[in-house]
Parts: C-alpha cells; structure tokens; sequence
C-alpha cells in the first residue's frame, strides 16, 4: 500500500512535467521503451504472458493491465526527465498492477475450468442416467422375452403330451380291436370242428345198428 501511495502521489508530479514538455495525456503516447532490469522490467513481462488470452479473460484483466502499461509510461517519463526516484517508485507500482492482473487471470481461468468441468459432469450424468434408463428398459424386455419363451415352452409341451396321450389312446385301441378280433377267428374253427365231430358221431351209431 504505501508503494501505491508513493507511486500515485508520483504520478500526480510527473503529469504538470509532461504538460511542461508540450505533452499530452490524453494522446495516444508512442511505444514505451523497454523498461530496465528492475520491477519495470518485471512488469513488462508478466504483462506479455498475458497477451493472447481468451477473450472472457482479456476482458476481466484489462484495467489492471491498463494502470500497469500507464504505470510504466510515467516510469520512462521520470527516467527521461532524470528523476529516477519516481521512476522506481512507478515502475513498483506497474508491478503491482501486472500482478493484480495475472492474479485475476488465474481465477478467471480457474472459474472457467470450474465451469466446463461442472458442465461436464452434469452431461456425464446425464449420459449416465441414459444409460440406465435404457438398462432398465433392455432388462425389462430381457424379462419379458424370457417370460414369453417360457409361456411357449410350456404350451408346446402341453400340447406334445396331449398328442402322445391321444396316440397311445389310439394304438392302445386299436391292439385291443385286434387281440378281438384275432379271438374270434381263433375260437370258431374250433366251435366248427366240435360241431362237425358231434353231428358225424349218431350217424355211425345209426348205421351200426
């Protein structure tokens, strides 16, 4: 804090001596020389590794990245007016302002990182609660599939049975037909014969006498 004091108060010095020198603030100022080995320099590098950045995040840092680049033009302007005191005192407070920007570059990242993961996640879950619906249902049909075969398997049965029921009915009728019949052509030759032996016995008797 008390750098940024001193830095500030040696802005307010440096802007009559610019105006002194037919500067103008407002003007789009030339580019700024390299600053030297020191804060200024430091400054001018983390304000580079921020170049390129997404635009959300560009968005976020560019005051403090503003303050920082005015910071380090004020620098140049006391080194050439000779007086190197404000000038470290500015190119400190460029620092700080290159710092405050590559912090709130970081959680700006950071919060977008959070942000595409927690999106992620939610289209993982949703994935995932796809996934079992359509478990669930292909169980089901599973299920159902199996319930029908088992249904069919025991119809089928049922109705071989019954067609083996109904031909050993059959079969078993018919051989009893035949064991009849056969019976009664078994039994009348012998009937045929006894009557034949008895009708023939008196007719000797007879003859006898």
């Amino acid at each position: 804090m008390a750098v940024l004091a001193a830095a500030l108060a040696a802005s307010t010095l440096i802007a009559p001596a610019v105006h002194a020198h037919g500067g103008n603030v407002d003007a789009a100022p030339p580019p700024t020389p390299a600053a030297p080995p020191g804060d200024g320099a430091t400054a001018e590098q983390l304000l580079k590794k921020l170049e390129g950045l997404d635009a959300k995040i560009v968005a976020v840092v560019a005051e403090p990245v503003k303050q920082a680049r005015k910071a380090l033009e004020r620098a140049h302007g006391a080194r050439t007016a000779g007086d190197t005191a404000h000038a470290r005192l500015l190119d400190a407070l460029a620092l700080e302002w290159a710092q405050t920007a590559e912090t709130l570059s970081r959680a700006a990242k950071s919060e977008a990182d959070a942000a595409a993961a927690q999106k992620k996640a939610q289209t993982t879950g949703t994935q995932l609660e796809r996934g079992r619906t359509l478990l669930e249902e292909t169980q089901a049909r599973k299920g159902r599939a199996e319930a029908e075969l088992t249904r069919a398997e025991t119809e089928a049965k049922q109705v071989a049975d019954a067609a083996k029921t109904a031909e050993d009915a059959r079969l078993s009728g018919k051989k009893g037909k035949d064991a009849k019949a056969k019976g009664s052509k078994d039994k009348a030759p012998k009937d045929a014969g006894k009557k034949a032996d008895g009708a023939k016995t008196p007719a000797k008797k007879g003859s006898g006498k």
